[in-house]
């Protein structure tokens, strides 16, 4: 069975989750989730069989879905 990595578990994942539930509550939605992902990338580049450079980067997005008055609404963000 997978794990969660440490570093994304160590996040205020349930402060995040708490605040978008509690925001969309507060407006009347009758349904609400959110999803937090995390991107990990890594590039390298080679000319001529030569390594000329590596970077990893690391995304961290949040969206939410709501149900509000029988419509369905989605917003999302990637940092």
């Amino acid at each position: 069975m997978a794990t969660i990595d440490p570093t994304f578990a160590a996040l205020p994942l349930s402060p995040i989750a708490d605040a978008a539930l509690a925001a969309a509550q507060a407006e009347g939605a009758g349904h609400a989730d959110v999803r937090v992902e995390r991107i990990k990338d890594s590039t390298i580049r080679i000319r001529d069989r030569h390594v000329e450079g590596a970077a990893d980067s690391e995304t961290v997005g949040l969206c939410v879905r709501v149900l509000l008055d029988g419509t369905w609404g989605f917003a999302a963000s990637a940092g």
